[in-house]
This record gives structure tokens, C-alpha cells and sequence, in this order.
């Protein structure tokens, strides 16, 4: 049987399923989310309960505190104990990035153009890594189909935040939305027509009341 170090997210829904299962099979598992020491698992707000404001000056001050020393210890100890790592995926870095920022979030507001819902940009099918015939990484990696503004929008309904979607136009198409929060939130046309100019204009009062009043 072998000495397995588990990694993932902390998010990663699949990781207390694949513990549990490799120890049935008789495995000795190091769980980083309830570790055998006595200090318990590291987490970040354990250290400052305002860390996700940290400057990077103040992340690399906080790699130094004691908390942050002894599980990066705890870390290496695994690390040399076991004889195999196992990722478990997803843990697409720029993804869980975005997650981690919406977490900290109440609101999402969301911009919409003619082109929105034609944006590709973090779909896996379109990365030159991407095999069509498999769908699968050349290079390894988990794959989404998502966007990084349909994953935004995805998460942002799941999490129950407020959202404010904004169309920059005179009228509200929500058509050019994402389908996930096509009918979630609040609709508000950015343009308005000014009769005194004879042209479309931004409505800058409507957009400002829009955030006082559906957003906290």
C-alpha cells in the first residue's frame, strides 16, 4: 500500500470523496484539510481575517508569520513522508483565482455588449493544448468548456450574490447575456436618448442610482 500526499483546492468538491476512497482501499492518506497535527489546517484568514486585502507586501510579511512557517514545515514533512502525490483536479489556477476574488464579493456587475456572449477566452477547446479527438489536455491539465465570463457569471448565481448587469445600449437585450444570469438580477440600459441633443447619451444618473439601490 502506498504513503499518498493528496493536493487540491480547498473548493474542490471531489477531494473528501477520493480521501476516503484511497484509505478504504488501505492506503495511508496525508488530508491537508484535517491534517494529523495538532495545530489543524492552515488557512490564510487564521492569520489575518482581513487577508484577502493584503498588498504583495503584505503577503510576503505574512509567509513569515509562525502560523504560516509551521504548516509550510507541516507541508514538507507530507511532502517527504509520502511516496506519491495525487492532484486532484479541477484546481485551474486562473479560475480559482477569479473564485477566490467573487468570495469576497457581495456584488457582480456585468457590462454587456453586441460581442459578450461571443468571448472565448479560457475555454480549453480553443488553447492549442486542447485535443478535439480526446477532449483532453496535451499538457495534463483539467478541461473546461467555460469562458472566464461565463464561469464569473456561473459562480456569482450560485453564490447568491446581487448582480447588477449593465447594457451598453438604449435598450436591454438579454439575449447578449451569458446564459446562466440571462434572467438573474437587475437589467439597466447604460444610454438614454436627451431630446435637447437630438442623440443617445450615457445616463450617468440612472447607472449611479442603479448601484445605490440594488447593490449593497
Amino acid at each position: 500500500m502506498a504513503k499518498i500526499y493528496v493536493a487540491s483546492s480547498w473548493r474542490n468538491q471531489y477531494f473528501p470523496e477520493v480521501v476516503k476512497r484511497l484509505r478504504e482501499y488501505g492506503h495511508e492518506v496525508y488530508d491537508f484539510r484535517n491534517p494529523p497535527h495538532d495545530h489543524g489546517a492552515f488557512m490564510w484568514k487564521n492569520v489575518d481575517p482581513n487577508f484577502d486585502k493584503w498588498t504583495v507586501e503584505e503577503y510576503k510579511q505574512g509567509l513569515q508569520h509562525p502560523s504560516s512557517e509551521r504548516q509550510f514545515q507541516a507541508d514538507l514533512d507530507a511532502l517527504n513522508w509520502a511516496d506519491t502525490c495525487l492532484l486532484v483536479l479541477p484546481c485551474c489556477t486562473i479560475k480559482h483565482s477569479l473564485k477566490d476574488r467573487l468570495d469576497c464579493s457581495k456584488n457582480f456587475v456585468l457590462i454587456v455588449g453586441n460581442h459578450t456572449n461571443d468571448l472565448t477566452r479560457g475555454s480549453c477547446a480553443y488553447c492549442n493544448s486542447y485535443n478535439s479527438w480526446s477532449r483532453s489536455c496535451g499538457r495534463g491539465h483539467y478541461v473546461s468548456y467555460e469562458s472566464f465570463i461565463e464561469y464569473e457569471c456561473r459562480q456569482a448565481v450560485e453564490a447568491g450574490m446581487k448582480i447588477l448587469i449593465l447594457h451598453n445600449s438604449p435598450a436591454i437585450d438579454k439575449t447578449k447575456c451569458p446564459e446562466s444570469i440571462r434572467y438573474k438580477g437587475t437589467h439597466i440600459a447604460m444610454h438614454k436618448y436627451d431630446f435637447s441633443k437630438g442623440s443617445y447619451v450615457w445616463d450617468y444618473l440612472g447607472i449611479k442610482s442603479a448601484f445605490e439601490k440594488y447593490l449593497d
